[in-house]
């Protein structure tokens, strides 16, 4: 069973995991934490003014940064133990059957949330000793213990904590691990103890969940623009500007991710977001495909077909019948149907219709051996036909044209077979014990595709497995010349940095600055990317591609990597490709800062987005006077419009969606065992957003109703056109399903988890939490 701490799942080199931890720490943590276990009372300097307040406590600025250093230092000591005891585990060969306990997780990162959480926790830990909660040295000391598979010792922790080296020879004690667990396990605990009602759902929400994914609806809409309304949207005054600025200043241009979907935003942005320069090599798949096929030979093709005959297995076009029969226009009135001649079925019929059924399984094992009986199996079913016509007092049955081989003839000539029939039988056992006598060649024939017919496809095949091992050897042997280029960079920096942080930096080495030569003596596409921001990364080829983490096996962008990540310094190269097959060699060469601008340096900006703002109003306005118009009037949207002298809408703007639901399946992750869901996305309707879906399904029969789509870019308005299902049809359904339909689990979780952001939020009110800046802010 996989644990939470993904990172360190996989064994392989779990040993050397440990000790770069390890060495990681005198780096990462060595001053806060000699501030905190011994660094002056004072602390450093500044820092003391009050972050954030509630009932019966406060914590400053240098207070909550030693809380999100511990936080990080307990998640570091965790990881350390965890690592330890899954490689004893191993080197033991011990099956991986999971941890006993659910190891604490917390956000550590500005983007988590990390300062708001650290405070949460800081106000249930206090609140759990308000109710009497306690956590035992034992109690954490066993979770210690589980948290290492029972195989990491006292000793060997406190040996972790000795390697933890910090700058004026600090250390780490158990005590403070032990209080900072203490803490962290008190405020789990509190929240846990309203696990009950977190996971309890009732019978009307299992409804309402089930109509998300299950009720659907067909609509027509009417979009009208909101630029079409800037015109009568009003200047903004000098002060609303200001004030509309001073919003937006710090945002920068982003989508916004909405139960699943990306879409894009309506919230104006007006800062300069970080970019980044890039140096890339590309390699181009195709070409490199066309440029190997002709070194494939006669011989390498001929040796795969027969390695690989199992790949091309020929189709038993008899299970079809006759080709030519297929399309013909030649049939007449007189010729009889499918289902005239088709016979009363009888116990018999059935009888021989299994009989049948099981020569055609034997048939597909040994297709020459049985060809005869399935003759002698078709003979015997006109036979049967007739009979049973002629015991009912009926003429038998015409033949059926579309059924393989001539069954009119055999009707005809059946006394002539009938006569013939003992010495047919003997010629085909006869046939019959020759073709199976004839072994593994005589199927083959019968059963692959000719190697004629397939030489092409196996060609393209071979000639794909050489392109990719050609540019993996080239690709690889190219990074490891910029690899030794830029560690010998990296060792002259802190070599001059150890000496003097004043001294003058070396120069970059030439192959890392310029990649021309190297293109052009490989042979390699040279692609520059100048600043280009996080969304604009992205959109490109190469910020699409990606590396695959050996740990979770999951694919990361580059475009993270290049932004998100820190793990990427100037210069180093980055292998990665793209699901064409393409390789990137790429160097970030320099990365520029965001910048917040001042307001009369994007005042056209700040007043077009103003006026958008308006005009977004305006449109909405106008849809719901038109929804309102024609619900009163009744009928479609196309007729209502048609009716206008001058309709605001065009005809042919005006549409249907296919049938959707709220929620419909969304990306199934391969390692998920849960479906996911994601909010639908109909067309044509354009960004549409949860609020303009909610206000779909809330309407009444007859209504018709307005809504902004996601990026207020349209005003829609909205009819629906058709219901899948009346609301009784809907009901009898759901009680069918119970709880065992797509998407269960999945909205089951995602109320436990709305339940528990609404009792924290519900709590930290109660508990009179006030902030005076705003959390988790880049600074």
């Amino acid at each position: 069973m996989a644990t939470p701490l993904t990172t360190f799942s996989k064994y392989s080199g779990a040993l050397m995991a440990v000790l770069c931890v390890l060495l990681m720490f005198s780096f990462v943590i060595g001053d806060p934490l000699m501030q905190y276990a011994g660094g002056g009372s004072d602390g450093p300097s500044g820092g003391n003014e009050v972050v954030a307040r509630w009932n019966g406590g406060k914590i400053n600025e240098r207070q909550l940064d030693q809380a999100v250093m511990h936080r990080n230092i307990l998640a570091s000591f965790q990881q350390a133990v965890y690592v330890l005891g899954a490689r004893d585990a191993e080197a033991d060969g011990v099956q991986d059957l999971g941890l006993r306990v659910m190891p604490i997780e917390f956000p550590r990162t500005p983007e988590e949330g990390v300062e708001r959480d650290v405070v949460a926790m800081k106000i249930f830990a206090e609140r759990a000793r308000e109710a009497g909660m306690v956590v035992s040295d034992e109690m954490i000391i066993d979770y210690l213990r589980a948290l290492g598979r029972d195989r990491v010792s006292n000793n060997q922790m406190r040996d972790i904590l000795s390697n933890m080296k910090f700058s004026g020879g600090q250390r780490a004690t158990i005590a403070f691990i032990f209080d900072l667990l203490r803490e962290s396990m008190l405020a789990n605990n509190y929240r846990r103890s309203y696990l009950y009602a977190f996971q309890t759902i009732l019978p009307e929400e299992r409804w309402e969940d089930w109509k998300t994914v299950n009720e659907r609806v067909v609509v027509e809409a009417a979009p009208l623009k909101t630029e079409d309304f800037v015109a009568e949207a009003p200047e903004p005054t000098e002060a609303e500007l200001e004030e509309f600025f001073e919003l937006y200043k710090l945002r920068t241009p982003t989508t916004e991710p909405v139960l699943g979907v990306e879409l894009p935003s309506a919230v104006p942005a007006f800062a300069t977001p970080e970019r980044v320069k890039l140096a890339v090599l590309r390699a181009d798949f195709n070409a490199v495909v066309e440029e190997v096929t002709p070194e494939v030979t006669e011989e390498q093709i001929a040796s795969f077909y027969e390695e690989n005959k199992e790949s091309f297995i020929q189709a038993d076009r008899a299970l079809f019948g006759d080709d030519s029969l297929f399309g013909s226009d030649d049939l007449t009135a007189d010729e009889p149907s499918d289902e005239s001649s088709e016979a009363p079925a009888t116990e018999e019929g059935s009888e021989e219709g299994a009989e049948e059924a099981t020569d055609e399984e034997s048939a597909m094992e040994e297709p020459a051996a049985d060809e005869p009986a399935a003759e002698e199996a078709a003979e015997d079913d006109a036979e049967s036909e007739e009979a049973t016509a002629a015991e009912e007092g009926e003429e038998a049955p015409p033949a059926n044209p579309l059924r393989s081989g001539d069954a009119a003839g055999e009707a005809v000539e059946e006394e002539e077979e009938e006569e013939e029939q003992p010495a047919a039988d003997e010629g085909a056992a006869d046939e019959a014990d020759e073709t199976a006598d004839d072994g593994p060649e005589a199927d083959d024939t019968n059963l692959y595709q000719p190697l004629d017919e397939v030489k092409e496809e196996i060609r393209r095949r071979l000639a794909i497995d050489l392109a990719v091992q050609r540019i993996t050897e080239k690709m690889n042997r190219i990074k490891r010349e910029l690899d030794d280029a830029f560690y010998a960079y990296e060792d002259e920096l802190l070599r001059v940095d150890e000496k003097n942080a004043n001294a003058k930096k070396p120069a970059v080495p030439s192959k890392l600055t310029d990649l021309k030569p190297l293109a052009e003596a490989e042979q390699l596409e040279l692609i520059e990317v100048d600043q280009a921001s996080r969304m604009e990364l992205r959109e490109t080829p190469v910020g699409g591609s990606f590396t695959i983490d050996a740990a979770t096996n999951s694919a990361i962008p580059l475009w993270y990597t290049a932004f998100l990540s820190e793990e990427l310094p100037l210069y180093q190269p980055l292998l990665t490709r793209d699901p064409e097959g393409n390789n990137y060699l790429t160097l970030v060469t320099e990365r520029y800062p965001g910048v917040t601008p001042k307001l009369e340096d994007v005042r056209e900006q700040v007043v077009a987005a103003w006026k958008r703002q308006k005009a977004a109003e305006l449109a909405l306005k106008k849809a719901e006077e038109l929804a309102k118009q024609a619900s009163d009037k009744g009928g479609s949207l196309t007729d209502f419009f048609a009716a206008m002298e001058n309709p605001p809408v065009a005809s042919d703007d005006i549409k249907e969606t296919d049938a959707f639901a709220y929620l419909t399946i969304g990306r199934i992750a391969p390692n998920s065992r849960q479906v996911p869901l994601q909010m639908s996305q109909p067309e044509p309707l354009v960004a549409a957003g949860p609020e303009l879906l909610q206000g779909v399904f809330e309407l009444k029969p007859g209504q018709v109703g307005a809504e902004l789509n996601h990026d207020h870019s349209l005003a829609y308005v909205l009819r629906i056109a058709e219901r899948i299902g009346s609301e009784e049809e809907l009901r009898r359904e759901f009680l069918r399903d119970g709880d065992r339909w797509l998407g269960a689990e999945a909205l089951n979780t995602q109320r436990a988890r709305t339940k528990v952001m609404a009792l924290v939020g519900n709590l930290l009110e109660e508990s009179g939490l006030e902030w005076e800046r705003t959390p988790d802010e880049l600074r």
